[in-house]
């Protein structure tokens, strides 16, 4: 049997490697590590095998600290895990290190080697602070501080590739989604209203400029936490026609219902008034035919068609629910 060569980066050629001889791999995204997850994401959703004749069981995690405890998790079972880091991702596994090291357990952990970054840390972010819950963002809100947050809501982990996350769109095709996402996005603005004291609202420049200059006039004014979330159209969602259509495309978000504009003003509740105001109009609900415009979604139809079918009916039918609720908090106070 004649060989055959192939030309890849070590990313891909550490991922063929892992890939063989997984049970189970645990990912997180962190550049420049992020190739080989995603190639395992990509042949565990085709049902690649490997060695031992078994598709790789791929576990989607929201940290490094969790891709690493996950890991550990599957080698009690006795399973053959592995997992793939990174520079300060490294650094975040190193507690469950320790005790997947104490008790001899037979994992790997692949490092695509990065020095250690050293630039500061600043609280504007796309999401992937603040989405994943972690203490970057909500302690920020929970402090009570006059502090400012902008999201700049892409839906995927922009800085690191595109890959899913919690903000990810039920039916989304992502790096670590290859089969598309399979659960509801995580409403960010409506946990950080509990608090009841932070300022909140969901902006589309493309589709309400007033609303956006409204509400950024009233964040910057109000004496307490605010958080502004807006949509993103982003390179890797693939948009039909093009990014110079962008604000077009936020614009037929919010028309069909995919993303509400609203605004919750604590500052309403002493002047007694519901703090919630909802500003979008009744959407048309088109969500399909929204969707797809965006690569991100129409090329889930081609690849699983069943399971596009699924996932894109309920996405609309939670859409409707979504801003269902949201007309109740804005009706009930």
């Amino acid at each position: 049997m004649s060989k055959v060569m192939k030309t890849m980066d070590g990313n891909e050629a550490a991922a063929y490697a892992a890939y063989a001889l997984t049970e189970v791999a645990t990912i997180y995204p962190i550049t420049p590590s992020s190739p080989m997850a995603e190639h395992t994401d990509v042949w565990s959703a085709n049902g690649k095998k490997n060695i031992f004749g078994q598709t790789v069981n791929l576990v989607e995690m929201q940290s490094e600290a969790g891709a690493a405890a996950a890991m550990q998790g599957a080698l009690e079972t006795g399973a053959l895990a592995a997992s793939y880091t990174s520079s300060q991702g490294l650094l975040l596994m190193i507690p469950p290190m320790y005790r997947m090291a104490g008790q001899l357990h037979p994992g790997v952990l692949h490092v695509s080697v990065r020095s250690v970054g050293t630039n500061t840390i600043s609280i504007y972010g796309e999401h992937s602070d603040i989405y994943a819950c972690r203490q970057t963002g909500f302690a920020m809100i929970a402090s009570g501080e006059d502090v400012n947050i902008l999201v700049v809501d892409t839906e995927v982990y922009s800085n690191t590739g595109g890959q899913a996350s919690k903000a990810t769109q039920k039916g989304a095709v992502a790096p670590f989604a290859a089969s598309g996402k399979k659960v509801k996005k995580k409403d960010l603005g409506l946990i950080a209203m509990q608090y009841g004291y932070v300022y909140v609202a969901q902006v589309a420049l493309g589709a309400n400029p007033g609303q956006l200059l409204k509400v950024m006039k009233e964040a910057e004014s109000y004496k307490g936490p605010s958080l502004l979330i807006a949509y993103a159209p982003c390179i890797n969602h693939g948009l039909s026609k093009g990014m110079g259509c962008s604000q077009l495309e936020a614009k037929k978000a919010v028309e069909a219902g995919y993303w509400n504009l609203y605004h919750f003003n604590p500052e309403r509740k002493a002047q007694g008034k519901n703090p919630f105001v909802l500003d979008s109009k009744e959407p048309t609900f088109e969500l399909k035919e929204f969707m797809m415009g965006e690569v991100r979604f129409a090329a889930l139809t081609r690849t699983f068609k069943d399971e596009a079918d699924r996932l894109l009916k309920e996405a609309e039918a939670e859409a409707r629910e979504k801003y269902e609720q949201y007309k109740k908090i804005a009706q009930e106070w």
